[in-house]
């Protein structure tokens, strides 16, 4: 049944371009291309492990390159799209003989099939065996800790899709999101830019810290492990991440999805907005009313209300230098636009 799941799905796909010549070129031309970077990805993976090996620190740099692995993983899904929602929902499923169980791990063992997943895979094989080839790592830890890396991995970037999907249906959810992500891609760089010397390599022992409880932490102790309850606890640690993110993905897939419309209530006239409009008596009531409507409910307003503040306490980082005054006098001008 799973093979024959998976030559439907690109079945699927082949119907999809083969209506023009020239998207069957593009499509044999991607498929090709994405063959040629799974090498390169395998063979980084080798220089990756060569040059711990040679710089004395295995764990730290298979740490960091699994890391780097991982985050490809979640940017590129959250770009893309994951294959198994795309392909096979679970709706289209339940007109084969599959139980619940099965369909939720045909569907997602698809998921590992896109062409995505296969890059990361070849980059992680080709790190576990360089550690395995250069550096003397055991088989029997390598390849239990790429397999574990890579479950727990995929299972939490779709349990972060799907609950980014949830949110999404609503409009408060797609407005805190985009204003997260902005605030995030404007300000983190700057943020760390910053920082002082002292204080910027204490944040990246915490962040070195983070990662040894994280998946790639895990999976960096089992790779480079000399000693058993080294690699006991990694094995463990990922065990417990691929148990975790599959009960919390079963559990978010199992609730049934609510539309933000189907939730809302009676008409309210005297709500809110239609409060505050009263301050300003009956004549004026109407009026300030919409306008606070039409003002509130945009998001860009919205996202203004939350990044000008932010602008204005981060101008003496925007403008380095300059006094107190000439801040303050920017900090003015700032919050009169």
């Amino acid at each position: 049944m799973f093979s024959a799941l998976v030559r439907l799905r690109y079945k699927l796909m082949w119907a999809q371009v083969r209506t023009d010549s020239g998207k069957i070129a593009l499509f044999f031309g991607l498929y090709l291309l994405i063959g040629v970077f799974a090498i390169f990805m395998a063979l980084g993976g080798l220089g990756g492990a060569l040059a711990a090996v040679e710089l004395g620190r295995g764990e730290m740099v298979a740490r960091l390159m699994l890391a780097g692995l991982m985050m490809n993983g979640i940017g590129l899904s959250l770009l893309f799209g994951l294959g198994p929602s795309e392909a096979f929902t679970e709706g289209s499923l339940r007109r084969y003989p599959l139980d619940s169980q099965e369909r939720f791990v045909i569907r997602h063992f698809i998921g590992l099939l896109d062409p995505v997943w296969l890059l990361l895979i070849a980059g992680i094989i080709g790190l576990v065996f360089g550690f395995i080839w250069f550096g003397g790592e055991s088989v029997l830890t390598g390849i239990p800790a790429s397999v574990l890396f890579i479950l727990a991995n995929y299972l939490l970037t779709v349990t972060l899709l799907t609950i980014i999907g949830l949110l999404m249906q609503t409009r408060r959810g797609a407005t805190l999101l985009g204003a997260l992500m902005i605030l995030l891609l404007s300000f983190g760089p700057l943020a760390i830019s910053s920082l002082t010397p002292g204080t910027r390599d204490r944040m990246w022992q915490v962040v070195d810290l983070c990662l040894q409880i994280l998946p790639p932490g895990a999976a960096a102790s089992m790779i480079t492990g000399q000693d058993l309850l080294k690699v006991a606890g990694g094995a463990g640690l990922l065990i417990l991440w691929c148990v975790s993110m599959f009960m919390l993905l079963r559990t978010i897939e199992k609730k049934p999805r609510v539309s933000e419309p189907g939730r809302a209530g009676a008409i309210v006239w005297d709500n809110l907005y239609d409060q505050t409009a009263g301050i300003f008596g009956s004549r004026y009531r109407p009026m300030v009313s919409r306008s606070l409507r039409y003002h509130l409910r945009c998001n860009i307003i919205r996202f203004s209300l939350i990044s000008s503040p932010l602008v204005i306490l981060m101008l003496r980082y925007l403008i380095p230098g300059y006094g107190e005054k000439a801040i303050s006098a920017c900090r003015l001008r700032s919050f009169s636009y």
